[in-house]
């Protein structure tokens, strides 16, 4: 297991399912008390979801299996980046 996991720029690259199994590895994967960063990019992609809607979907999908409590969050106009710990 991880004491870290980091997400960073990828998130929007997968589509709600994909994240919803992405969410399960890392509820698996990280040890109580573990951190997840994740950070994406809140400009324009190509992709089916945008940065925040990838991001907000994974962060419910990972609260819906482990309890993630949110330590913090950063928001730029370019990108936004949000911390939580998972018991």
């Amino acid at each position: 297991t991880f004491d870290l996991i980091v997400l960073s720029e990828v998130l929007y690259f997968f589509d709600a399912d994909a994240l919803d199994h992405l969410a399960d590895r890392v509820a698996e994967s990280l040890s109580p008390g573990g951190t997840v960063l994740m950070a994406s990019y809140l400009g324009e992609t190509e992709t089916e979801l945008d940065g925040a809607e990838a991001q907000a979907h994974f962060a419910g999908a990972l609260a819906r299996r482990r309890r993630a409590r949110p330590l913090g969050e950063r928001r730029d106009p370019r990108y936004v980046a949000q911390v939580f710990e998972l018991p």
